[in-house]
């Protein structure tokens, strides 16, 4: 018996170690603080123009979802607005002055192209707000492409 606790103790003190001691009100998340409003999260973003619109995912994936929320986390993204800015992924969920509804389905329309959009980092997701850009319903848009520039 007394061979197995003296086995086992190192695996406890690595684990203890791991977790570490966490004074009360620290985060135990690891990531960036998230910024406290959308102004100064979209500020801190890189502006970008997109010159190749054909690989925007319409309707993003499980996978390229769940690579945006990371980006989006870490990134500093308020956190009340992650779910509703993937939700906002989805060529559905846009408004009706960027797509055109044709028989297979939706489409961009020309509008798309002038939008301000800026740069998530860390996945190819660009952020479109709606204080940059007129039309865009708060908290504005996200748009998940295949692959970026």
């Amino acid at each position: 018996m007394m061979w197995k606790i003296i086995f086992v103790l190192p695996c406890f003190t690595v684990l203890v170690n791991a977790v570490g001691n966490h004074e009360e009100g620290s985060t135990s998340t690891g990531g960036p603080t998230p910024f406290p409003n959308i102004e100064d999260w979209a500020d801190s973003l890189e502006e970008i123009k997109i010159s190749d619109w054909s690989n925007l995912s319409t309707g993003p994936s499980p996978n390229q979802k769940d690579l945006a929320s990371d980006a989006l986390k870490n990134s500093g993204c308020p956190t009340d607005i992650v779910e509703v800015l993937l939700l906002n992924s989805y060529i559905f969920n846009w408004p009706d002055h960027f797509k055109e509804r044709n028989p297979n389905g939706y489409k961009t329309t020309f509008h798309i192209k002038y939008l301000a959009c800026r740069r998530i980092p860390g996945a190819p997701v660009v952020y479109v707000s709606h204080i940059s850009n007129i039309g865009v319903p708060e908290p504005g848009l996200l748009f998940v492409f295949d692959k970026l520039e």
